[in-house]
């Protein structure tokens, strides 16, 4: 194969990696509440279950200072192996989003956060594992250490 015909491939490969890192959450950004940072649509979140079972999700700006909630709406379905899924809309507060009630979090269970901003729908998966880790001691969820 022609060497600049690899040396092509091996820049947009490398172009593609960076794009994707960039539109992750920051893996050294230490959550403010101790739950999951993410980023969708250029919009960044913190999803936290909090020690009561009672979910909050924070929104932040592109420097991840705290946004107060305005048009935007959280719903939440959380989803055990073979269960139906259960939706909980979650509650526009000064600060945050939150459930009203604590969830029910099977063992095994995923999540699906559906954001509602400007327009647009963005839907966030990820496995809603609740055991500690034993490094960082966060929800295996909300884990620091990129395991």
């Amino acid at each position: 194969m022609n060497p600049i015909r690899i040396i092509q491939n091996g820049l947009i490969i490398a172009a593609g990696i960076v794009s994707l890192n960039l539109s992750a959450a920051d893996p050294a950004k230490k959550a403010p509440h101790g739950g999951r940072l993410m980023e969708v649509g250029g919009a960044r979140l913190e999803f936290v279950v909090e020690s009561d079972k009672k979910a909050n999700v924070y929104l932040y700006d592109d420097q991840w200072k705290p946004v107060v909630p305005t048009d935007q709406s959280v719903t939440l379905m959380v989803q055990a192996k073979d269960q139906a899924k259960v939706k909980t809309d979650l509650i526009k507060k000064s600060d945050s989003f939150a459930s009203e009630a604590p969830l029910a979090i099977p063992d095994g269970a995923k999540a699906i956060l559906v954001i509602k901003t400007g327009g647009k729908i963005h839907n966030l998966r990820f496995d809603l594992d609740m055991s500690l880790c034993g490094e960082c001691k966060n929800p295996e969820y909300a884990c620091s250490c990129g395991h």
